[in-house]
């Protein structure tokens, strides 16, 4: 029987934050004044953006050297949610950085911002091999595939499958569940 190797891992984090007086970041350029474990203190940017949080009016990315760390947001568009909150969305690449909640309560001291709740967090699971020693292209196939064997889904029936096919078989890489939007 194999071991199984998981590798858990948080793959989106988006933070809903109170923004001092509702006024977004007017510098360009600032000094954390914190330092890493290193010693050192980061210099971020913030600089227009290419990807945009929804429901926000101003938005930009907070830049380490050449590195999109995160995207902020403030200036909510809905007359119901308070006027002095903003959003955070790490940037993916820095969720897989052993610091990463160093480099998050780095960013937020830095824009003087307060994290209240988080809006979105998703949860990943990459492994070879179940404890039990089944393979998961098995597992994926038995669960999508009508079969005696098949495994009964309760909830939701949304999911998305990928994976290779060739002219003889299909092989399933993974699965993800849920949707996209949500």
């Amino acid at each position: 029987m194999k071991t199984a190797r998981v590798a858990y891992s948080v793959d989106w984090l988006q933070l809903f934050c109170q923004v001092p007086k509702g006024i977004p970041p007017e510098w360009i350029e600032r000094v954390s004044g914190t330092s890493d474990q290193w010693g050192n203190h980061r210099t971020y940017k913030i600089v227009p953006t290419r990807y945009y949080i929804k429901g926000y009016t101003w938005q930009r990315e907070v830049v380490y050297k050449q590195y999109t760390i995160a995207t902020i947001a403030c200036h909510p568009v809905d007359d119901r949610v308070r006027q002095d909150g903003g959003a955070i969305k790490v940037a993916n690449a820095v969720l897989y950085v052993s610091d990463w909640y160093f480099i998050l309560m780095d960013i937020l001291r830095t824009l003087g911002w307060l994290p209240l709740n988080i809006t979105r967090v998703d949860l990943a699971a990459d492994f070879n091999y179940f404890l039990n020693g089944l393979d998961p292209a098995t597992f994926i196939r038995k669960y999508v595939c009508k079969q005696k064997a098949s495994y009964i889904r309760v909830g939701s029936n949304k999911f998305a499958v990928y994976g290779i096919k060739d002219m003889r078989c299909t092989i399933f890489d993974s699965i993800r569940w849920g949707s996209r939007q949500s």
